[in-house]
């Protein structure tokens, strides 16, 4: 290839990924609009991260048959052809807030009555048969160390003594920080029982604190491997509270030895799989049921005090603006979107104002401090709506003050069974913070016979990787990562 073809490549592609990755801000403020909801040619839908921008399927050239749709609350929808996609910026208009411009009713109604509403026939207004869907899952967290302190009072094992976690403890890292993202095939409807899973790929950018713990862990195995019978067990306990530990748990080996590497995996595959669909069952089932919408706001309306806002306008669909606080027992304040001809909720968001649940017994507590969620929903062609997508974020805070007693013991030596014993006072004071996006990028109805026969293997581990690598999701449709994401970076 020569030099100027090669430069005319370069133009090109870079002038191509500049078209992909786009960005929707407010057309007055200039701000990004986070969670924008993005529709082509009214199948593929996906939506804006919280800085505004998406990508365009990199597989697909957009021609004038092509119609791009970005829509947001409180905004006018805005219409493209594929051919007329010559900017990388998006801009919309702020919709006019003027109640009497739709008239919908020849009577008023107020807040509580629409809530009423809003509870009725939930049945007819949202598709809860089952689907198949296509779901992008991205999963954040951090913990922070606020006191981490070990005193060694009895000890048998001189290689545990106190110099031992006096030199462990500066080295654990006093923040930690995760992020995982999953793209999957969930099955079912919004049951929390009737869920199955099956991960297409998953991405797990490491910590500093992996390779530190993966060291600490190792250390620990050959402290045990020297000192520690192959056949004994681990009595632990804490005051009142104790339990059992086989050695081979502590040493982290397979108890079922004939397993095959092939084997091993599928199982840790399986294993992956399992933790992920918990984390779905959670959403998708706790949403509605047949009868009621399952939400606390109004499952303990009476705890919360409705104030109607107005009428605006999504998109073609009007929709009422309920503001809610709480009254003496509430917990949350927030806003409820309402469609106006359905009475069917379009979109929740609320904070928590004060501490959702605190626990304090024996020197251990435990606080839920932080409950934030926004819960998004789509209208189908069938005239019902279904989940779009959701973004959680919990905060907990968690202190141990106890004693901890780890004993050796071993029942095929002759004497007593007791043979090491390692005594501590435990003090450890932490925060973690948790945030989850899930949005369904693409989902199809699913008989009930079809969800029931489905029989699915699983092979698929995250992959790690030290650097967010945009060439990971480069041929999928996912929510596009911040800028904390795309800059992280950790040296092993």
């Amino acid at each position: 290839m020569s030099r100027n073809h090669l430069l005319l490549f370069f133009c090109v592609a870079q002038f191509s990924m500049a078209q992909n990755n786009l960005t929707v801000l407010d057309s007055l403020t200039q701000n990004p609009i986070p969670f924008a909801s993005i529709l082509l040619n009214r199948k593929q839908g996906w939506i804006t991260n919280d800085e505004g921008r998406f990508r365009l399927p990199p597989d697909k050239e957009l021609t004038a048959q092509d119609t791009l749709v970005l829509s947001s609350l409180g905004y006018k929808t805005l219409k493209r052809a594929g051919d007329q996609l010559q900017d990388s910026i998006f801009y919309l208009a702020p919709e006019p807030f003027e109640l009497d411009e739709v008239i919908l009713t020849n009577r008023n109604l107020t807040a509580e009555e629409i809530i009423e509403k809003l509870k009725e026939k939930v049945h007819l207004k949202y598709d809860l048969d089952f689907h198949h869907r296509r779901v992008f899952f991205r999963e954040s967290g951090e913990q922070e160390f606020k006191k981490m302190n070990v005193e060694v009072r009895r000890n048998s094992i001189a290689a545990l003594g106190q110099s031992f976690w006096d030199s462990l403890i500066p080295t654990i890292p006093p923040k930690t920080t995760w992020h995982q993202d999953i793209l999957t095939h969930s099955y079912g409807n919004y049951i929390r029982d009737q869920q199955k899973l099956k991960v297409i790929k998953a991405l797990e950018l490491a910590d500093e604190s992996d390779f530190i713990f993966e060291d600490m862990g190792e250390l620990f195995k050959q402290i045990i491997a020297k000192h520690v019978k192959k056949d004994s067990y681990f009595k632990v306990r804490s005051g009142l509270m104790g339990g059992k530990i086989d050695q081979e748990d502590l040493m982290d080996k397979e108890k079922d030895s004939s397993l095959t590497q092939e084997e091993l995996n599928a199982k840790k595959a399986t294993d992956y799989m399992k933790a992920k669909l918990y984390r779905f069952k959670d959403i998708f089932g706790g949403l509605y049921s047949d009868e009621e919408l399952q939400i606390s706001i109004l499952e303990k309306e009476k705890h919360y005090t409705f104030n109607l806002i107005g009428l605006r306008l999504w998109g073609d669909i009007p929709v009422y603006e309920i503001d809610f606080t709480t009254k003496t027992k509430g917990k949350y304040q927030g806003k409820l979107f309402v469609d106006a001809d359905r009475f069917a909720l379009v979109r929740l968001e609320y904070q928590n104002i004060k501490p959702i649940y605190s626990f304090s017994m024996f020197k251990v507590f435990f606080k839920q401090f932080l409950k934030t969620a926004t819960v998004q929903f789509k209208l189908l062609d069938n005239g019902r709506y279904t989940l779009q997508y959701c973004e959680l974020k919990d905060g907990n805070e968690t202190g141990i003050q106890r004693p901890l007693n780890i004993i050796e013991k071993n029942k095929n030596v002759r004497g007593r069974r007791k043979q090491n014993e390692l005594a501590m006072n435990v003090d450890l004071h932490f925060n973690t913070l948790e945030k989850q996006h899930l949005v369904v990028l693409e989902q199809e109805e699913l008989s009930a016979e079809a969800f029931e026969s489905l029989e699915l293997t699983h092979t698929v581990l995250p992959e790690e990787r030290m650097t967010y690598d945009p060439a990971f999701w480069a041929d999928e449709h996912i929510i596009e990562p911040n800028e904390a994401i795309r800059n992280y970076n950790v040296t092993p």
